[in-house]
């Protein structure tokens, strides 16, 4: 189980890599590290955030990198989760708590792709096609996730707009129906009379 914990000395000019995980005695990959960078201003792009963790894992000394941009921070082309090599990055948003699941996805596929690289030499090839293959589905899982997230969101859309066309045709229907019976009423009173 990861652990969290103070970072390896940093370089003496560079704060870059906002928290690190290493992993415990008990793991696969005891005391490797994955470093988190947490952003929450608009001034990072893709390669600015590839770039800073790039600059993190080195000065942390981190096998794997997540970049977390904040909802409402993060370009408008940035999907929820996205690997680049051995950088992970997410989008959070602390008022959606199923934006959760990103970051514990970023997690588990962190602590894949680091078990994996600890033990490229290892001679348990199976193991690590089987980790790959995980890291793999996660991340199929994930991209279906944000389709059905879509669809659910043009779903309630759509429903909204089909409720308030109901409603107005039912108002339509009502004054039609009430300006009908008015009708039939005069026609009615005039032909009594």
């Amino acid at each position: 189980m990861p652990v969290p914990a103070t970072a390896p000395e940093r370089s003496a000019y560079c704060n870059v890599g906002d928290f690190v995980t290493i992993l415990g005695p008990d793991s696969a990959a005891p005391g490797t590290h994955i470093v988190w960078e947490a952003k929450s201003n608009k001034s990072y792009d893709l390669a600015g955030a590839l770039g800073e963790l790039d600059q993190a894992r080195k000065n942390r000394q981190a096998q794997i990198g997540v970049f977390v941009f904040s909802k409402d921070a993060a370009p408008d082309d940035i999907e929820p989760f996205a690997r680049y090599g051995n950088d992970l990055i997410i989008l959070w948003d602390p008022n959606d708590a199923s934006s959760d699941l990103w970051v514990k996805a970023a997690l588990t596929v962190a602590r894949a792709l680091v078990i994996r690289e600890h033990h490229e030499w290892a001679e348990s090839e199976k193991i690590l096609q089987n980790i790959e293959s995980s890291t793999r589905a996660i991340e199929k899982q994930i991209e279906s996730l944000v389709q059905i997230k879509t669809w659910t969101e043009t779903a309630e859309s759509s429903g909204r707009k089909i409720a308030d066309r109901a409603g107005r045709m039912h108002e339509a229907l009502e004054r039609e129906v009430e300006e009908l019976d008015r009708q039939l009423a005069l026609k009615t009173g005039t032909a009594k009379a």
